[in-house]
């Protein structure tokens, strides 16, 4: 195509997109524009022309039928950039030991959902104090650079009912960055202990290293709360110390005035049908 012809092209795409996300709010010469080609190509663009727009662009296969059109709206784009790939790929390796404290000899579990491809906290008991680990995904992404940008752009990583949209790219959100059994691990490590009331006392924070034993599920963490045996007794027993740690903080926080809000979950998954 001569390249003022793909220009013209690429023009009335955008135009098409900004009409299908604002509808009658989009900027009056994209709205022109759109209307004319829609009356060009034969699709009704009386109304609201939001409809049309859109049709038009799944017929040229800007759009598939299930767009998410709230995700095109607030620019969040579901794919990385060459170089951000490059870099994080580049990065998979590179964290540093010097000046970590070395927790992998601590019988380390996360909990998580069966479909979570991001292991990003974990939790251990060291004595009577209790360890909650946070995968340290910053020591792979240098302030400043094109991970660490995109990253900010991206905020978080958003689990959608048919598709998840990572922060950070699966070399390191999936891989080098995830908490990992058998895998050392860069993180931020958050003990403390409780008194008999409950208080939290000598809270730390600390960067260290952590080594995962083992991922269970939400299901298999209630069946060890009961009493049910696992795999490996001592994952039920760190899980059963560790309720029982948290209740009593609970309770200590509640007679102080705090609420307790409880939220029922919602996990939708789409099937191809």
């Amino acid at each position: 195509m001569a390249p003022e012809l793909q220009a013209d092209l690429d023009l009335h795409v955008a135009s098409l997109e900004v009409v299908a996300l604002q509808g009658q709010d989009a900027e009056p010469l994209a709205l022109s524009r759109t209307r004319n080609l829609l009356d060009v190509v034969g699709l009704n663009a009386q109304g609201d022309p939001r409809y049309p727009a859109f049709e038009a662009l799944r017929q040229l296969e800007v759009f598939h039928e299930d767009e998410n059109l709230a995700l095109r709206r607030e620019g969040i784009p579901r794919e990385f950039l060459p170089e951000v790939e490059a870099a994080a790929a580049a990065a998979s390796d590179s964290w540093s030991r010097t000046g970590r404290v070395d927790l992998t000899g601590l019988y380390t579990v996360a909990i998580d959902g069966e479909h979570t491809t991001e292991v990003d906290d974990a939790f251990a008991i060291d004595g009577n104090r209790l360890v909650v680990f946070i995968a340290d995904a910053g020591a792979f992404a240098p302030i400043g650079g094109a991970v660490d940008e995109e990253a900010r752009r991206r905020i978080s990583t958003l689990y959608l009912p048919d598709d998840v949209i990572p922060m950070l790219p699966a070399s390191l959100g999936q891989g080098s960055a995830s908490l990992a059994a058998g895998q050392e691990r860069p993180t931020l490590a958050m003990s403390f202990r409780l008194d008999p009331n409950g208080e939290i006392v000598d809270f730390q924070l600390q960067e260290a290293i952590c080594q995962l034993d083992t991922r269970v599920c939400y299901t298999h963490t209630d069946e060890l709360l009961r009493g049910e045996p696992g795999d490996d007794p001592r994952t039920g027993a760190l899980v059963r110390t560790a309720q029982r740690m948290m209740s009593s903080h609970r309770r200590w926080r509640m007679n102080r005035g705090a609420l307790h809000l409880q939220r029922s979950e919602v996990d939708i998954e789409l099937a191809p049908d």
